[in-house]
């Protein structure tokens, strides 16, 4: 069959998995962050947040805190995971427009 009818819930499900061997690994095996990382092949600060942020609501509160309009030049913002939302409407605002470049002055 191959390909799977709803990607987005594999995601959550291998989350969850990551998420309980992490635990199980730091709580009955006693393992460091590091330890766990190399285990499950992921880099230490994934594992740090699957321990902070188990479910990952955290980010996705972050990432609808991001959308909106910059206040700077009006257009509409994406939430993006990760990303502040000055930088968001920075890059949003930038795009299409052409990169100014400084003048060089005559020796």
């Amino acid at each position: 069959m191959g390909a799977t009818a709803n990607p987005p819930l594999d995601r959550v499900a291998e989350r969850r998995h990551a998420v309980a061997l992490a635990r199980h690994y730091r709580e009955a095996e006693g393992m460091s962050i590091a330890q766990i990382a190399e285990r499950l092949g992921r880099a230490p600060a994934t594992i740090k947040g699957y321990f902070y942020d188990p479910t990952a609501e955290k980010a996705r509160a972050v990432t609808a805190r991001h959308v909106g309009v910059c206040r700077g030049c009006g257009p509409a913002t994406r939430g993006r995971y990760k990303t502040t939302a000055r930088r968001s409407a920075a890059s949003d605002r930038m795009r299409g427009q052409p990169i100014a470049r400084p003048q060089r002055s005559a020796p």
